[in-house]
């Protein structure tokens, strides 16, 4: 144990197909463990009862499917396709998307598939290279219980982010370009902003904005 108390290892790699560290951790909890199975069927797996604070799945070499009851009070990562996942049980606390994408930014940008039970996130962190294939923001308003939001790398269809009212939070990192995106008043409830590595003049843009909001309301972050 580490000299808190907390089960060492803290964090495990896993590249295989067995399943069973999910009843194990039932016993010996896990802070995070990052798991790559390689399997070409459909498996159904439950980990509802699984002590697993962070659940990173890489599915790179998953050409089946995979269907997995969630820890309760986790937060989950997917990389790859995640088209081949299917969430069942409790909604992740917060949710990382690294989807595979091509290193060519010419490239049609890739639409997210519909996520199922993962739209109940409340937190949101979409990841694509800053200069390869851009990820779409078209069709976020499904995340319809979305607080907190982080970009990272490039997208398209920024206007689509003024359908999430609710957001409270919102980060956008190493993005080249910020064409469309909604000015900062299009949400009411922003209180957290981060903008690091992005376009220039939208730079300066947004920079105009974050002074004139912070004249009617403090900014906590």
């Amino acid at each position: 144990a580490t000299p808190a108390g907390s089960p060492w290892p803290r964090y495990i790699d896993y590249r295989g197909n067995d399943s069973g560290f999910f009843a194990w951790s039932q016993r010996r909890g896990i802070e995070q463990i990052t798991w790559a199975p390689a399997f070409a069927d459909a498996r159904a797996v439950d980990g509802g009862g699984a002590d697993i604070r962070s659940l990173q799945i890489r599915l790179d070499e998953v050409s089946g499917h995979l269907r997995l009851t969630l820890p309760e009070r986790s937060s989950l990562g997917l990389y790859g396709d995640p088209s081949r996942f299917t969430a069942l049980g409790a909604a992740p606390r917060s949710l990382s998307l690294l989807p595979a994408l091509s290193r060519r930014r010419s490239d049609a940008p890739y639409a997210l598939p519909d996520l199922g039970l993962l739209h109940a996130a409340t937190s949101l962190s979409l990841h694509a290279g800053p200069l390869g294939q851009p990820i779409s923001l078209a069709g976020i308003e499904r995340f319809a219980a979305l607080r907190s939001l982080s970009l990272w790398g490039g997208f398209s269809d920024w206007d689509a982010l003024a359908k999430l009212r609710d957001l409270d939070s919102l980060e956008i990192r190493f993005a080249p370009q910020l064409d469309g995106l909604p000015p900062l008043d299009a949400w009411p409830k922003l209180d957290r902003f981060i903008a690091y590595n992005v376009d220039d003049a939208a730079g300066k843009t947004l920079k105009a904005q974050l002074k004139a909001r912070a004249q009617v309301r403090e900014w906590s972050d």
